[in-house]
């Protein structure tokens, strides 16, 4: 089975680890894997929990070559980008998203009756 998932990848924190470890358990089954994420430069360099900020490692690893980075995760930047082409041009048989909430949602909505019809 072709699988494309949509997802944080390849970074520190529970989303990146979780999307990481289902997409090598498929790869390893013999499923072909292609990862949309967020670009790089999105990533914030500091985590502001509770008024305390943390080091944010930005990626703890180069990307592998299934992995496509096409969106800005909009509550962290000011700006909202998400390239569509990748993710209406690839060859998958089925589309997980996984934390919706920190993903370009509205623009997602708005494609995905193409994304179905692909």
């Amino acid at each position: 089975m072709k699988i494309a998932l949509m997802t944080l990848w390849n970074t520190t924190g529970g989303p990146s680890i979780h999307a990481e470890l289902v997409a090598r358990e498929w790869i390893k089954m013999g499923h072909k894997v292609t990862v949309f994420s967020n670009y790089a430069s999105d990533f914030p360099h500091m985590w502001n929990v509770n008024g305390i900020l943390y080091p944010h490692e930005v990626l703890v690893r180069e990307d592998e070559s299934f992995v496509i980075r096409n969106f800005t995760i909009p509550s962290w930047t000011s700006r909202s980008q998400f390239d569509v082409d990748p993710l209406l041009k690839a060859d998958y048989d089925i589309l997980v998203v996984e934390n919706l909430e920190l993903l370009p949602m509205r623009e997602l909505l708005e494609v995905f009756p193409k994304i179905r019809e692909g």
